[in-house]
């Protein structure tokens, strides 16, 4: 079975690596900034903060294991 890439074989390791980094930054960021009044986003959400600062923990530790 062959592997598919996702950048063409011209594209060097490190550039799609900086590619990936940069483009799982914003999503963090936009996450970051809806989550950055917890009472107000648990509010909105309907949750306890204690929950949702438990699912932005977990959100960020996944990014932070796949970069």
């Amino acid at each position: 079975m062959k592997t598919q890439n996702i950048f063409k074989d011209w594209v060097p390791t490190w550039l799609a690596v900086l590619v990936s980094i940069f483009c799982m930054m914003h999503c963090m960021i936009l996450l970051g900034v809806y989550t950055s009044n917890a009472t107000y986003a648990a509010s909105f959400l309907d949750i306890e903060p204690e929950d949702l600062q438990y699912a932005m923990s977990i959100t960020y530790g996944t990014f932070l294991c796949t970069i």
